[in-house]
């Protein structure tokens, strides 16, 4: 990942923060980091489980032949849902008393997901990202995306600065409660402003694995 990205991404994502919550003070926390997945083979079946964890197996297996690998995938629970991503992208969590916020970091593509447990305007959010990227470096549309078995709407924001193509698509994921959720998804885009084999490989693996809960 270049520096100009993550060190934009950081310093956008500090500054919408304080705009939104300023009257609320900032708890930082961690979580652990997915466990890596294991896939066990035995006689041609394969069972997926997490590193630590236990597998008992049927007593009625006679000579099981067993081989083991490393999946190529992590898995991320959000709470109100949950999905695959892919195993190298890196991890990191953020907690305050309104807002978690997970993010997993790749070379060239980002997904971030946000919980607010207060009501936020998905506009609001998206327009104070925009003042600080600058109104005349953004264009603003409406976007959706096919994740899972939903169609999810949302916003996308196209972002040039100082040479650098960006495109984020920020998607609201709906409940009945009043918790905000969305997930945003960054691409650092090349000079013909196509996106990048990596954002193609990591939504299709998220959309292909996500479950929503009510």
């Amino acid at each position: 990942m270049s520096h100009f990205k993550l060190a934009t991404l950081k310093f956008i994502l500090t500054i919408t923060f304080t705009f939104l919550l300023t009257q609320l003070n900032f708890l930082q926390a961690q979580t652990e980091e997915p466990k890596t997945k294991l896939i066990l083979n035995i006689n041609g079946v394969e069972y997926k489980i997490r590193r630590g964890e236990e597998l008992k197996l049927d007593e009625t297996i006679e000579n099981p032949v067993l081989s083991i690998s490393l999946a190529e995938n992590k898995t991320l629970d959000a709470g109100a849902f949950v999905f695959d991503y892919p195993k190298h992208f890196n991890y990191g969590y953020d907690e305050s008393y309104a807002l978690k916020n997970w993010t997993l970091d790749g070379s060239d593509f980002v997904v971030m997901c946000f919980e607010m447990t207060f009501p936020t305007p998905l506009t609001d959010f998206v327009n104070e990202m925009v003042n600080q990227f600058g109104k005349k470096n953004c264009v603003v549309s409406n976007s959706e995306m096919k994740l899972g078995n939903q169609i999810i709407e949302g916003k996308r924001i196209d972002v040039s600065l100082i040479g650098q193509k960006l495109s984020i698509d920020f998607l609201e994921i709906k409940s009945a409660d009043r918790i905000s959720r969305f997930i945003a998804f960054q691409d650092t885009l090349d000079e013909n402003g196509a996106a990048t084999e990596e954002s193609k490989f990591a939504i299709e693996v998220i959309s292909n694995s996500i479950q929503y809960r009510d």
